[in-house]
């Protein structure tokens, strides 16, 4: 019980900040102009490139270094890490400029001011979350990560209908509430740390290893924001925002599932390397593989079979035109994604890998340029999303390729046979029952479907990979 605890036990603060945003796109872009919403979605696209650029390096590094060194570890690495910080935000500072200016459509002071509050309000928000983490302050995690995104959802929802309906005040009530959240948590995170125990030697260690890591989210993102940012620059804010609607019902819910077991598996696998070995990691990351088929190839089904109802259902007319297409795409894109991110890319970060990490990914970010510069402009936001998606693919071949020369991946090969078959059983039940677009039938559609998995899966003796160790025997090295 208290392994499912550790493994699920962030499941409410991925959940919660997932289903605000799932809320945010069938609320607003019904009130909001297409051009609104893309403008909206290109901050966060923004935000989110700089700050896994500028930031999010140092933050894997801590995380990695903290649970090596352990229990004096966070007081040996806090003022390197502070002093970090203050310089990312001060070099994104300067980055929000350039990509305020890259467009005409973003290219003003209301644009820049907003991407600058979302990348230093979500900045301070993820060393805090990252330093809870790294302590294992679950209930304190999963309260912020609750609470946030609600009480943000509330006043952007009273800003929009109270002073107009654009996105500056969605981007006001929605990035403001997370930067006090962010300021909150790091003066509780670093009130009771002396910051006079520095150990120069511990940082530059950790800094050896994750500097290069920047390398690695650079191209990660970039494949990741290329889409929108193409997308604005041949096509304009409205084709950003009709794309960003579908991609909001796509991703992030492939990218949850993926993230409710890394949150709790990533700091266990780490120290199960650091105490067993190559040996005891192959074991643990082969139970991890187990977890992460178990969710995220059924929820990749469904979002292909289920594209278009959900399309006519959780978006505004507006914004409906290809939908479909992009939320598969999309769906498929994030999977791959989420392959190479917490699987095949585990293993470089226990060898501490990381220029080898980067190079799978340079000849995915030329790949998604050139299709974006070739299919935007014929298809649009679908063409977008063929190149995500063909990126995708690419980079996780590449990182299996690589990440070989380290580790061998340990395949829990009699689960996933089973997976795959609940979830092709899964698939005709959903194809038997889909009538028609309409909320009960969806509900139906996928009431029926759940049931046929787990059944599956439950006779199959699959469910047991929640709370039994993976048996060597039905496994196969790769």
């Amino acid at each position: 019980m208290m392994r499912i605890i550790k493994i699920f036990g962030y499941t409410p603060a991925i959940l919660v900040p997932r289903a605000v945003s799932l809320m945010v796109v069938v609320f607003f872009t019904r009130i909001l102009e297409p051009a609104q919403f893309g403008l909206y979605s290109l901050i966060i696209v923004y935000g989110g490139f700089l700050d896994a650029v500028f930031l999010n390096w140092s933050r894997l590094g801590l995380l990695r270094f903290y649970s090596a060194k352990q229990e004096n570890s966070l007081t040996r690495l806090m003022p390197g890490s502070l002093l970090i910080l203050a310089a990312g935000f001060i070099t994104g500072g300067l980055a929000s400029a350039v990509l305020s200016a890259s467009s005409p459509s973003t290219h003003n002071t209301d644009f820049f001011l907003l991407l600058l509050l979302y990348f230093l309000g979500n900045g301070l928000l993820n060393f805090g979350l990252n330093i809870l983490r790294t302590r294992e302050q679950l209930l304190f995690y999963v309260i912020v990560e609750v609470l946030r995104p609600v009480l943000g959802f509330g006043v952007a929802w009273v800003m929009v209908n109270a002073l107009g309906h654009n996105y500056i005040r969605l981007s006001q009530g929605l990035f403001g509430v997370t930067a006090c959240f962010g300021i909150f948590l790091l003066i509780s995170v670093v009130w009771k740390v002396s910051l006079k125990q520095g150990n120069r030697q511990a940082f530059m260690d950790m800094v050896r290893y994750s500097a290069p890591l920047l390398l690695v989210f650079f191209w990660t993102h970039f494949i990741t924001a290329s889409d929108r940012f193409f997308l604005n620059y041949l096509s304009g804010p409205s084709a950003v925002g009709m794309y960003a609607a579908s991609y909001s019902l796509a991703r992030p819910v492939v990218e949850i599932l993926f993230n409710v077991v890394n949150l709790g598996e990533f700091p266990r696998l780490i120290k199960t390397f650091d105490i067993e070995g190559a040996a005891g990691a192959q074991k643990a990351l082969n139970k991890t593989i187990a977890y992460l088929m178990f969710l995220c190839l059924p929820t990749l089904m469904g979002l292909i079979l289920l594209a278009e109802p959900l399309s006519t259902i959780l978006v505004g007319e507006e914004y409906r035109n290809g939908a479909p297409w992009v939320i598969r795409l999309v769906a498929m894109g994030a999977f791959f994604a989420g392959i190479k991110s917490f699987i095949f890319d585990q293993i470089f970060h226990l060898h501490r890998k990381s220029m080898a990490q980067s190079l799978t990914l340079l000849p995915a970010a030329a790949l998604t340029i050139l299709l974006n510069v070739i299919l935007i402009p014929s298809y649009g936001a679908v063409g977008a999303a063929w190149a995500g998606v063909s990126g995708y693919i690419i980079a996780a071949s590449l990182s299996l390729i690589y990440s070989r020369r380290y580790m061998k991946i340990l395949w829990p090969v009699r689960d996933i046979f089973w997976i795959l078959t609940a979830t092709a059983l899964m698939g005709i039940t959903i194809h038997v029952f889909q009538k028609n677009p309409e909320t009960e039938n969806l509900i139906i559609t996928c009431s029926a479907a759940c049931a046929v998995y787990l059944t599956v899966c439950w006779k199959s003796g699959v469910l047991g990979i929640i709370s039994h160790s993976t048996k060597q025997k039905g496994s196969h090295h790769s």
